[in-house]
């Protein structure tokens, strides 16, 4: 069975690789190299980790093969590429992931362009003395404590309308995070909403930022020569617009059923952040579902009619680090799920936001720096 695989991210490559020894694979992925989203935030501060971000590409599948192409267009029985040309598929798995304001995620697909946007980033925080970043979800709350870690003197400010960070999780992990970004020197504004809001982050602009006062709602008064879009997911769905416009949701999500099968379709499957399983938009998730479609898709080809449910976690696992050695995670242990403090954020994903882990299930080796 062919099956091809539209995207390269954590889902889409957790899928190309399980199926690879079984499956005419192919996966396709505009990007050059893959991208560790989960080091981004460090990388953006401390320049050490820009090697650690790009995982080439070459190593991942044994017997299938990798398109670097852009999808302009999915019908039923085929993929159309920019370029023109037309593939045909047995199985099609959509995987496309969300887009987020850079540095969280990547503006370029090429390394090169990447690579000198983070640098620049890197310059413009060292240089900066206050800081504002705007959402306090994850993205903002990880971004701060990258820069309180490396930064400790400088001044950092996170803001956000809601009245506790991280609501839709135990209310725990917010009040850890809460007390470890004070501990940082952090300040944190919250129930507080700008009156103007940027529509970008002015850390990539030609010109050097500047200092600017902003005002909250509430007359609170912000100095910040710095500021960052810490909020603003993007579904990357457009290509399906053409033929498959009406099973997407107002948010793009793709509509699936109970088995990640495109609704109306057996032979099409969807996983990762665009999926309207309305789980919170984690890697853990995306290895869920890549775990699952693996098996759906064996079942499909040996035409077996008992295809797996997928049921989303009533507590998902979320890990938010505050440098290397702060943060807090939640856990799905018991009723509720867990909370624990800095040691278990810090030893699950702080130390090494594992990037050795992503690059060893790429096959790729990460060279020693000299």
């Amino acid at each position: 069975m062919k099956v091809v695989i539209i995207g390269g991210g954590y889902a889409g490559t957790a899928l190309a690789k399980e199926l690879d020894p079984d499956f005419d694979v192919t996966l396709i992925e505009k990007r050059e190299r893959f991208f560790h989203n989960s080091g981004s935030l460090r990388a953006a501060v401390d320049a050490g980790w820009l090697r650690k971000l790009f995982i080439p590409y070459d190593a991942l599948l044994k017997r299938g093969g990798i398109l670097n192409a852009k999808v302009v267009d999915v019908k039923p029985d085929e993929v159309v590429l920019e370029d023109g040309q037309h593939l045909k598929f047995d199985a099609l798995v959509l995987a496309t992931g969300s887009s987020y304001p850079f540095p969280a995620k990547m503006a370029s697909d090429r390394v090169t362009e990447a690579e000198a946007a983070v640098r620049l980033v890197n310059e413009r925080i060292a240089q900066a003395k206050s800081i504002l970043l705007i959402g306090a979800g994850p993205v903002g709350i990880e971004l701060a404590g990258e820069i309180a870690e490396l930064y400790p003197g400088k001044t950092v400010t996170l803001i956000d309308p809601g009245e506790r960070l991280l609501p839709a999780f135990h209310p725990k992990l917010g009040e850890r995070l809460y007390a470890g970004l004070r501990k940082m020197g952090v300040q944190v504004l919250l129930g507080e909403r700008l009156v103007k809001m940027p529509t970008e982050t002015n850390a990539t602009q030609a010109v050097q930022p500047s200092m600017q006062t902003t005002l909250t709602e509430k007359g609170t008064r912000i100095e910040a020569d710095l500021h960052f879009l810490c909020f603003g997911m993007q579904m990357n769905t457009t290509y399906l617009q053409p033929h498959f416009g009406d099973l997407l949701d107002e948010r793009k999500q793709v509509r699936v059923n109970s088995h990640l099968q495109v609704q109306g379709y057996k032979n099409i499957f969807a996983m990762g952040d665009i999926v309207n399983t309305g789980e919170p938009k984690l890697i853990t998730t995306a290895d869920a579902h890549a775990s699952l479609v693996a098996e759906n898709l064996r079942r499909l080809a040996a035409n077996r009619p008992d295809m797996l449910e997928y049921r989303p976690r009533p507590v998902a696992t979320v890990v938010v680090p505050l440098g290397t050695s702060g943060g807090a995670a939640q856990l799905p242990l018991g009723k509720n799920g867990i909370v624990l403090g800095a040691w278990a954020a810090s030893l699950i994903k702080g130390k090494t936001l594992r990037a050795p882990q992503r690059w060893q299930a790429l096959g790729a080796k990460l060279e020693e720096k000299n």
